[in-house]
């Protein structure tokens, strides 16, 4: 009798273990910016015109608010940059340019489904990381891994510093490189 008692308690352990950890490791749920990242990304492979697109990068500029997505074909041979003034800009207002010189390997696409984590999230990271950081650039990038990461970009009085966020989790990792300094851009006197 006692025997069984110490089963029934250990498999009660165990479930209770298992219970944890596959609470613990759920799936977290998109913010409301990761929505409307995966809604602009759909109306941009369309707007792209072309056959069998995919959607290789997004870009955003946090002072101006504009986005830019990198659609190529499947074999990376022919793409456009698509750019947009603000989320709620109608798609036939997009900017839709060819790219002069393709830099994306045919093996890795940007799965937009799985980005949980939206651009004003991924930038929260970094500001809270280096606090005062004045927000420069990011963009999402695609793996063939399935990890795809927000790489952010800001500045402190340093210089610029970047780090990576994991576009699924929201994990940031701050990049180890000191601040870069950006140079000084020469002007005409008169």
């Amino acid at each position: 009798m006692r025997l069984r008692s110490r089963c029934a308690q250990l498999l009660a352990v165990i479930f209770m273990i298992v219970l944890v950890a596959a609470c613990s490791s759920r799936t977290p749920e998109p913010d409301a910016g990761a929505l409307a990242l995966r809604k602009m990304a759909g109306q941009a492979l369309t707007a792209s015109e072309i056959d069998d697109p995919v959607l290789r990068q997004i870009s955003v500029n946090p002072p101006t608010g504009r986005f830019g997505f990198a659609v190529t074909d499947r074999e990376a041979t022919f793409g456009v940059q698509i750019f947009i003034d603000a989320p709620d800009q109608p798609p036939d207002e997009w900017r839709v340019v060819p790219m002069e010189f393709i830099r994306y390997e045919a093996d890795v696409a940007l799965d937009v489904e799985s980005v949980n984590i939206g651009a004003t999230t991924a930038m929260a990271s970094a500001i809270e990381h280096w606090p005062g950081c004045v927000p420069r650039s990011q963009t999402v990038i695609g793996s063939t891994e399935g990890n795809d990461q927000w790489v952010v970009f800001c500045d402190i009085p340093e210089g610029t510093v970047s780090g990576w966020g994991d576009a699924h989790s929201g994990e940031f990792t701050p990049s180890k490189a000191p601040p870069a300094i950006v140079p000084a851009i020469a002007t005409p006197t008169s």
